[in-house]
């Protein structure tokens, strides 16, 4: 996956709230993320314990930044321009930092193709993502994203930090079907 901008070690060791050690390289950047199995150059990736037997992959692999386990056994020497981050748990932090970064790429803005009622009472630092509607007395809250197509019905109350996905219906009358005594199916709201 590339990412819409170049990410820096410090960029993403904020997002790190666990125990963790830098080997080699601290200047390496990186603008995509990969699979270790699949590994693209420049490229932010991770590698888990039960995969120990590949640790010496990772001198030969051509992505930037590998997020590996303490189990591994590093050879700073044989490291290169590579950046290797040490923790217990690798995929956890790679996807602790996938969801903050792509997260914060979003272009927070409404777009242009957005319908947004005059009533709707919008929060900072949102994004409304193009062909959406939202219907009146609705209110959005701070650091909300709402992705492309997406339609939320008259006085919903969408939280802070929420991100509602393209294609989503929020507020809509029945989300499925009861079928009663008389065989016939009523709506569920």
């Amino acid at each position: 996956m590339v990412l819409n901008k170049n990410y820096t070690l410090d960029n993403i060791l904020k997002f790190i709230n666990f125990d963790y050690k830098i080997h080699g390289n601290k200047n390496v950047s990186f603008d995509k993320v990969c699979s270790f199995f699949q590994p693209k150059e420049g490229a932010l990736t991770f590698i888990e314990k039960k995969y120990i037997s590949h640790q010496n992959d990772i001198y030969t692999q051509c992505a930037n930044l590998i997020i590996c386990d303490r189990a591994f056994t590093i050879l700073e020497e044989k490291l290169g321009n590579k950046c290797l981050i040490t923790v217990n748990n690798p995929k956890l932090v790679f996807s602790i930092i996938l969801k903050n970064i792509t997260n914060n790429a979003t272009d927070r803005r409404v777009h242009p193709n957005a319908v947004i009622d005059k009533s709707v009472m919008l929060g900072k630092n949102i994004h409304v993502g193009p062909n959406t509607i939202i219907e009146k007395n609705c209110t959005i809250g701070n650091n909300t994203i709402i992705r492309g197509n997406c339609y939320i019905f008259e006085s919903v109350e969408v939280g802070k930090n929420v991100i509602i996905n393209p294609g989503s219906m929020i507020g809509k009358e029945g989300v499925g079907y009861i079928q009663h005594e008389q065989k016939q199916y009523l709506n569920f709201t």
